[in-house]
């Protein structure tokens, strides 16, 4: 049974994975790639992917590592700078609660759907991370353990230690079975004897609730107030259509020329069904027709200035069944032919 593709999720999330897969020698381009993702992508802060690419990433990363722990280890290098702007938001909060409630009131900015949920009883707070309880807890299993040990990482971070607080910690919960012992050193050598659990309904944090109130020892008041304003612009930008605009323009980059270029194809890719889609579309006030043939466009001309690139083969990377389709409508486009064009360009530098 295939499995659906979720929320869609900022790549800014996989740059600690590369990061440490560089300094071990993998190719992280042959490896993004192999899942749709352009090493370009990571560098964007508005581009996404379904939740499922990212797990299939993490799969994929451990195979080639031969690394169970693979998670664990990352995590626990984990930087707040990594998220972009909402790490800057969370390390310049007041206190160790308020950067988790900020995180959890500009969460779209990385991520299309709430993820994390906050609660706070006596002496005791729970950080859980609700996502996908539809999927089999294995197949996430490294990209879970990463945001849990990330999430450790960052409490340590705010208060300015450099270990994960064992001591405060009171348990943490998993959903995925409970690892062989070979497999539990990793959580042990960062955790000492705090209590895990396994096989739990959420994946989630519990820890001494006083750590919430905790100031944090790098936070600063304008920072905050200058990088809040900004989140709360790109998630009106968002609102009002200007990132789903970002989001189709982005699918269709990556589907030119496998034949995945339909309304409908788009919508499944970006989580949505085809008249959701459509409607927000024409809220932003544009066609599908019309940002396609922008993609379109903006890719030929790549593609043309590359003398040697013969123009039948331009043609089948956009997408088009014959080159007379594309000659046709590059002409509708620039008023001259593709070879014209090339010429023209050529001559010009």
């Amino acid at each position: 049974m295939s499995v659906q593709p979720g929320a869609l999720v900022s790549t800014l999330s996989l740059r600690p994975l590369l990061v440490e897969l560089q300094h071990r020698g993998v190719d992280t381009r042959l490896l993004l790639s192999a899942h749709g993702v352009q090493a370009a992508d990571v560098t964007e802060p508005l581009t996404r992917v379904p939740e499922n690419v990212l797990w299939e990433i993490w799969s994929d990363a451990v195979e080639q590592t031969g690394d169970p722990a693979l998670g664990i280890t990352v995590g626990c290098h984990f930087e707040p700078t990594s998220l972009g702007m909402l790490g800057h938001i969370i390390a310049n909060s007041a206190t160790v609660g308020d950067s988790v409630r900020r995180w959890q009131e500009f969460t779209g900015l990385i991520d299309d759907q709430p993820f994390i949920q906050l609660t706070r009883q006596g002496p005791r707070a729970r950080l859980e991370f609700r996502r996908r309880p539809d999927v089999n807890p294995e197949h996430n299993r490294a990209l879970v353990e990463f945001t849990v040990f990330s999430a450790l990482r960052l409490l340590a971070y705010l208060q300015g230690r450099g270990d994960l607080l064992p001591t405060t910690i009171q348990r943490l919960c998993f959903r995925h079975p409970r690892p062989p012992e070979h497999q539990l050193t990793a959580y042990r050598e960062h955790l000492g004897e705090t209590e895990l659990a396994f096989g739990q309904p959420a994946n989630a944090i519990e820890i001494d609730a006083a750590i919430l109130d905790q100031p944090v020892v790098y936070a600063d008041a304008e920072m905050l107030a200058l990088m809040s304003e900004r989140a709360r612009q790109q998630l009106r930008n968002q609102h009002r259509g200007h990132f789903v605009v970002l989001r189709v323009q982005q699918a269709l980059r990556a589907h030119l020329g496998n034949g995945q270029l339909s309304l409908e194809a788009v919508a499944a890719d970006l989580a949505m069904s085809r008249s959701t889609l459509q409607r927000q579309l024409s809220e932003a006030g544009v066609s599908f027709r019309s940002l396609l043939e922008d993609v379109r466009k903006n890719r030929a001309f790549e593609l043309l200035r590359n003398p040697a690139e013969p123009i039948e083969n331009v043609a089948i990377a956009l997408g088009y069944a014959e080159t007379a389709a594309f000659n046709h409508a590059f002409k509708r486009w620039t008023g001259l032919t593709p070879s014209s064009w090339r010429e023209q360009i050529a001559s010009a530098d």
